[in-house]
């Protein structure tokens, strides 16, 4: 059997290949920016998530659990409920973010930029009030891009592993 980093790489590429193929057959909107360049900072950034994941949430993941139990904390202290149904929960993604919601995440305006910041999951959006449904002018009449990085060159991946460091 194949493991678990071959599956998730594999799953990877493959919804890769899927959603690069449908863009290029049938684009939503037109682009701003070179495929290339979004692409490969794209593939860059979830390649250094991944592993940042990979080195750093096991702990903190377990030192929060341990945290949580010892002070009691946690729906499953609360709830009496049977331990598949409680790996079912806690493994079930209930909800996942749609690429129309994060695109608003994208938009030229400031208020929509500041919102829809999960990739997969928009639990966080709804729990901090960052949630945004639909951006002021529909998705197929938003304007993307901050004017601040008009440049193509200011969106490759090095460039965007320095931007939360720098003052603007």
């Amino acid at each position: 059997m194949a493991s678990e980093d071959e599956i998730r790489l594999g799953v990877f590429l493959a919804t890769f290949v899927f959603v690069a193929t449908w863009e290029i057959l049938a684009p939503r909107r037109q682009l701003n920016y070179s495929r290339r360049i979004r692409w490969l900072s794209n593939i860059g950034l979830s390649v250094l998530n991944q592993l940042l994941t990979r080195l750093f949430f096991p702990v903190l993941l377990f030192g929060l659990a341990v945290e949580l139990q010892q002070r009691g904390w946690g729906l499953f202290n609360f709830f009496d409920i049977p331990g598949v149904l409680a790996v079912v929960l806690c493994l079930l993604r209930l909800l996942v973010v749609t690429p129309d919601m994060h695109r608003v995440h994208h938009s030229a305006m400031v208020g929509e930029t500041n919102s829809n910041f999960g990739f997969n999951l928009p639990w966080w959006d709804y729990l901090f009030g960052t949630y945004c449904e639909q951006p002021g002018r529909g998705h197929r009449e938003m304007k993307l891009g901050l004017e601040e990085f008009p440049s193509e060159k200011q969106l490759a991946f090095t460039k965007l592993l320095v931007l939360p460091f720098q003052r603007r």
